[in-house]
């Protein structure tokens, strides 16, 4: 409990102190974990991955591996 800096006032109560302290624990653990969860970004990539890799499968066009290097893919 020494991390309290932020000026607010340190339970006196053994007890109450450490239940602050697992709860303030999980709310790190739940904010990192939502930080991994797939943001709009991500799935619009993933989605234009999945549409060009759908197309070219159709056209028998080489695919690239990455979704910026798409429009530079050359036949070898």
């Amino acid at each position: 409990m020494d991390a309290w800096d932020n000026g607010s006032i340190v339970p006196q109560d053994s007890l109450r102190a450490a239940q602050m302290e697992g709860i303030s624990r999980r709310m790190i653990g739940i904010a990192r974990s939502m930080s991994k969860l797939p943001t709009y970004r991500r799935k619009f990539r993933q989605v234009v991955k999945e549409l060009i890799t759908h197309a070219s499968d159709k056209q028998d066009i080489p695919r690239c591996g990455s979704i910026k290097s798409t429009s530079s893919c050359e036949q070898v």
